[in-house]
């Protein structure tokens, strides 16, 4: 049930942001196949009057309920929607400059008072345009709004009573409509800037919330095919019959600042970034998940802190991962990424446990890189594989590109590339045995012990089983302080440096 109301809910905002799911040569076809679509959708398009206006449907007291979830009810009316035809094969879609929805949820067991939620949206977007063209089995729509304003509120009696304000400059994109049952979307926005203000309440009024933020610049492309909701509820089977979305968001500079009272003691965070970017992506080839920016910085004050404030830095950061979804005869590629490139902190922090100023306090950064292939014989989302905990495959090859890890004037990095043979799960205790190399390179790590030692933060005997397992894994390198290690996995065993060591 839940599914079936989120895609009911959904066919609301896609009216309500276009004015369209289908077009055709007519405003009078465009208005049918409109509320059948919504009918599909478990939503309900009901209009007062509907009449002719020389080339011109106008649609009066439009009233927008969708019937998914009995307990909810989500409700609007659009004054005036008006679609013209441009007597070329396209279709002019504007509605009023302003329209309401209202969501109203029952009271939640063990929330005192026991009160129903209602949350109220306003969007106001005055002379918004949408050209519907194509045909029916391919519709393409081109939309602009030089202002966007949209506000949520609750009731001030819900139990966590929320405003949000926000506001969007020159958005503008288009999009590609094909079928219905696969739907298929794909198009692109963009818009010059977003604003966003939110104020509440939490645990009963004991604590405030009041966050703003400002985003330039924002472009995302996206597709997606769309199947009936009743399919939705297997993924795997979902994705075997066509399912899938892609969305690629990119956003330029960016600031923000949160102040919280709880409880009367006051916590503010602010700060901004240069750019960031958001990639997700689902379908029966592959799951692909990445988010990233560059320009991070952030001041953190309170009560609670023993200084002022706290600064944080960090010149770039990132997460990625790309995994195969369905069993392929081929080895299919993944690969995995985690950054954070010069992340500095404030000296004041640094004054706690260096107050001398014996250890580097450059930049950290840590870098970790690698990819390989993988041959799934399991959806990996089906029931099988989420809920065997066994493997849904098998891991035929791993490179690690780059490993590298800066900290305290010491560094480590390091390449390999291994191979792995699934046939043989006995010599590494359930693991597939890998064949391959690891070239590592340790530079500055007895300086950071010795300086550990006279700070008091490890003790002599500690640095010394530090040194010997190093000993055990690394030779002495070219430069002053500088460790290397030749790692292998060959023959069944695990080699270091040459010697053996299982």
């Amino acid at each position: 049930m839940k599914k079936k109301s989120l895609f009911g809910s959904g066919a609301v905002f896609l009216f309500l942001s276009t004015g369209s799911a289908f077009a055709d040569v007519t405003p009078e076809q465009v208005w049918e196949n409109w509320k059948a679509a919504g009918s599909q959708g478990d939503t309900a398009f009901n209009a007062e009057s509907e009449a002719r206006d020389g080339d011109t449907l106008v649609i009066s007291g439009l009233s927008v309920a969708a019937t998914a979830d009995p307990a909810v009810t989500t409700e609007g009316v659009i004054e005036e929607l008006r679609l013209k035809d441009l007597g070329d094969g396209t279709v002019e879609i504007t509605m009023s400059d302003s329209y309401s929805m209202t969501i109203t949820t029952p009271a939640i067991d063990g929330i005192a008072p026991p009160v129903s939620q209602v949350v109220t949206m306003t969007i106001n977007a005055p002379g918004a345009v949408t050209i519907a063209s194509g045909t029916p089995d391919a519709v393409s729509y081109a939309f602009s709004i030089p202002i966007l304003d949209a506000s949520v509120a609750t009731t001030a009696d819900a139990a966590d009573p929320v405003d949000v304000q926000m506001s969007a400059v020159n958005v503008a994109g288009s999009y590609l409509v094909e079928g219905t049952a696969p739907m298929k979307i794909g198009g692109n926005f963009a818009a010059d800037s977003l604003a966003l203000a939110v104020k509440g309440q939490s645990d009963a009024g004991s604590t405030d919330i009041d966050m703003t933020a400002a985003v330039g610049a924002i472009q995302s492309t996206f597709d997606a095919t769309i199947l009936e909701p009743e399919m939705m509820e297997d993924m795997a089977a979902a994705m075997a019959a066509g399912f899938g979305i892609h969305t690629d968001l990119q956003y330029g500079a960016t600031s923000f600042s949160l102040n919280v009272v709880d409880d009367g003691s006051p916590v503010a965070i602010s700060g901004g970034l240069e750019s960031g970017k958001f990639v997700f992506g689902m379908d029966r080839n592959a799951f692909v998940y990445e988010t990233g920016s560059k320009g991070l910085s952030i001041t953190v004050s309170g009560a609670e802190i023993p200084f002022p404030e706290v600064n944080l830095s960090l010149g770039e950061g990132g997460f990625g991962v790309s995994i195969p979804t369905s069993p392929t005869d081929a080895p299919a590629d993944f690969s995995f990424l985690a950054k954070l490139v010069d992340l500095a902190i404030s000296e004041d922090v640094w004054g706690m446990v260096d107050p001398g100023g014996a250890l580097s306090h450059d930049p950290a950064t840590v870098i970790v890189d690698g990819k390989g292939t993988a041959r799934l014989t399991t959806e990996l989302f089906s029931d099988e594989a989420m809920g065997s905990g066994l493997p849904p495959g098998e891991l035929l090859t791993f490179d690690l590109t780059q490993l590298l890890a800066k900290f305290a004037g010491a560094e480590l990095s390091g390449t390999g590339a291994f191979t792995f043979d699934n046939a043989d799960l006995e010599t590494f205790d359930g693991l597939p045995a890998p064949t391959g190399t690891i070239n590592l390179k340790i530079v500055g790590m007895n300086m950071l012990m010795d300086t550990l030692i006279s700070m008091g933060l490890i003790s002599e005997d500690d640095a010394m089983g530090a040194r010997m397992m190093i000993s055990m894994f690394a030779n002495p390198g070219a430069g002053d302080d500088e460790f290397v290690s030749v790692l292998e996995f060959k023959d069944k065993g695990f080699y270091a440096n040459g010697q053996r060591l299982q």
